[in-house]
């Protein structure tokens, strides 16, 4: 059983979340439950916000890092071009390499990239499934498109065991089912979201975003019953 490297990530995250995340949560909970009436609910609220948005920070930045390799990214190009404007630059990059404007290393990133766009179908599978559909085999498909939902459903009911916190565990478990359904939608019916501020998105990299904002969630949870 092969498991693939969005698997693995997911699963780094969630050790994050309950290792690292969870007990600060714990403690900002008690302080802010010791308070009580003497802090506002704007500051409250502040907390919250400030809290959530910095249990995000370093997930953001992995997957900022890991989408600058895309192919699109690569070329500085949009998914919404045709064949003949990414040849255009790829053309352009490619007198950039001869004038010695290019390193090797920067040529040979280019020259994979644009193999993966030029061919229609690799370049609907990498929009589809990432950067490791060559490697990804479908004997092992299921495993590794459960293993998330089975993991942030456990995740998720030990982040807000408890019966206050019902109303943050029922917003985490209906924002596992939204994601789910889009993830089916972009990898079994082939659903391509044309989203024009983010020309350079792919499918897959919306999945694995909204894998994060189930993260979002599981952040905001704890702070429900305050």
């Amino acid at each position: 059983m092969q498991v693939w490297t969005e698997a693995k990530e997911d699963c780094m995250w969630l050790v994050y979340y309950l290792c690292f995340i969870a007990p600060m949560h714990s403690l900002l909970v008690k302080y802010l439950e010791s308070r009580g009436k003497r802090i506002s609910s704007g500051q409250v609220m502040a907390w919250i916000a400030a809290f959530t948005l910095f249990s995000m920070f370093l997930p953001l930045i992995v997957r900022g890092r890991i989408q600058s390799q895309s192919p699109y990214r690569l070329l500085g190009v949009s998914r919404y071009g045709d064949a003949y404007s990414w040849a255009q630059v790829y053309a352009a990059l490619k007198q950039r390499y001869v004038d010695g404007k290019l390193s090797p290393e920067e040529w040979t990133q280019v020259d994979a990239a644009y193999d993966i766009l030029y061919d229609p179908h690799v370049r609907r599978a990498h929009d589809g499934w990432g950067p490791d559909f060559q490697v990804q085999l479908q004997k092992d498909m299921l495993f590794n498109v459960a293993l998330f939902y089975m993991l942030w459903a456990v995740g998720v009911f030990i982040a807000t065991a408890g019966r206050k916190y019902q109303s943050g565990r029922d917003l985490a478990v209906a924002a596992l089912l939204v994601t789910l359904v889009f993830e089916v939608s972009v990898r079994f019916f082939s659903y391509d979201p044309r989203l024009t501020l983010l020309s350079q998105a792919t499918p897959f990299e919306l999945v694995m975003a909204l894998h994060m904002y189930v993260d979002f969630f599981v952040s905001y949870c704890p702070f429900t019953p305050i």
